[in-house]
């Protein structure tokens, strides 16, 4: 059975960014990696890897096939077959799951997790998400994204306590961010002692569009995202 590992943070805070890296740093050490989006009302985390996903494969299909081999319903990445993604096809259908059973999301997941070593989920910040309760409810890790911003230590202080009462202790990432406070600053007001430092890549966002991950890149500010997103990966395997 694989090992599900979730990332949950404030929007804008390098979830989705880090999920897409964490995998190719998970595939290149030979794993086999399932990216599962828990966002249903759009597909984005397919772009950074520059692939669509039609009709009649994706999350819902996923869902609706009761077979033991769901991984039909899966997108392999084209330049890294060990990496396959689990989200709302690109011409989403005409379908809402407002009413969508978390025994559906884990009963999911497990079918999922006998044909893959790892299984990442990109949650939303919204609590209410199905697929995002039952990732933080299953999961063997929670990392929890940050940037050094005022407004995302408010957000930590009130997530504080859903966080005892879930039992959960995320291991916090921090992305680097060039409009905020320092992260000094901001380590100190938090508390939070961050597994990983991710560095503000100037290009990031032109790779993503382009469907290049961070993690392939060879620039001078790519590779030391890459060797952080690496000590990542190996607090995973051990």
């Amino acid at each position: 059975m694989s090992k599900i590992i979730s990332v949950f943070g404030k929007s804008g805070t390098g979830k989705t960014t880090l999920v897409v890296n964490l995998a190719c740093g998970l595939a290149e050490r030979q794993f086999v990696v399932a990216i599962v989006s828990a966002e249903l009302n759009h597909g984005s985390i397919q772009v950074p890897f520059g692939v669509i996903v039609p009709e009649g494969q994706g999350i819902f299909a996923a869902m609706n096939d009761k077979t033991e081999q769901p991984q039909g319903k899966l997108t392999q990445i084209k330049q890294n077959e060990n990496i396959y993604l689990l989200t709302v096809p690109n011409a989403r259908e005409d379908i809402f799951y407002e009413n969508l059973e978390q025994k559906t999301v884990e009963d999911l997941l497990r079918r999922i997790g006998v044909h893959v070593d790892f299984i990442l989920i990109d949650c939303t910040p919204d609590l209410n998400n199905p697929i995002t309760l039952m990732a933080l409810n299953l999961s063997s890790t929670v990392f929890c994204t940050y940037r050094a911003t005022i407004e995302t230590c408010l957000w930590h202080q009130s997530m504080r306590v859903f966080f005892q009462q879930f039992g959960l202790s995320p291991v916090s990432v921090i992305s680097e961010y060039n409009i905020g406070c320092s992260i000094q600053e901001f380590l100190k007001t938090t508390g939070l002692d961050p597994v990983a430092i991710l560095p503000e890549v100037e290009n990031a966002t032109l790779f993503e569009n382009v469907g290049r991950p961070i993690y392939s890149e060879k620039d001078k500010q790519s590779r030391k995202y890459r060797a952080e997103i690496d000590k990542i990966a190996d607090t995973l395997i051990g």
